[in-house]
């Protein structure tokens, strides 16, 4: 995922020395610069032990929609995180009720280039996954950190 300075973010389960399986993706920061291609871990809070490979981050990197509280089945809910000034990112916290209102996968979070609107799928089964849409502007203002 692209952002304006530069700098991509991608989910990976490439770490120093293992390779691990595809329930411990990490959400990364890869940079590109002097011929080199550097992959980072953005760490904790962010990332957790189990999968962190569904997510969208601002063009701006002021915050980042994680997939949370991950089941072993991949039902999740959506959380979001922002970028402090020293670069690092809060705590998650719940997008709340009327996107988490129930066991189900959630992935595929996007936000409108406006910042309006939050897109995401969510399904129960393969019968009912749907896309769903939400205002979200007021949310990111409503759950920003003081």
């Amino acid at each position: 995922m692209p952002t304006s300075s530069g700098v991509c973010y991608i989910g990976s389960n490439q770490h120093p020395g293992k390779r691990r399986d595809f329930s411990d993706y990490d959400i990364c920061a890869l940079r590109m610069a002097n011929n080199d291609t550097t992959v980072t871990t953005l760490g904790e809070p962010v990332n957790t032990p189990a999968f962190d490979g569904d997510f969208f981050v601002a063009r701006d990197e002021s915050y980042i929609i994680v997939s949370a509280k991950e089941t072993k089945d991949f039902e999740c809910e959506l959380w979001i995180s922002y970028r402090k000034k020293d670069l690092s990112w809060t705590a998650p916290v719940s997008l709340g009720p009327l996107i988490n209102d129930g066991v189900a996968h959630r992935w595929g979070e996007y936000v409108s280039p406006d910042g309006k609107y939050l897109f995401y799928s969510r399904g129960t089964s393969p019968k009912d996954c749907h896309i769903y849409w939400v205002r979200f502007d007021t949310l990111l203002k409503r759950l920003a950190p003081l």
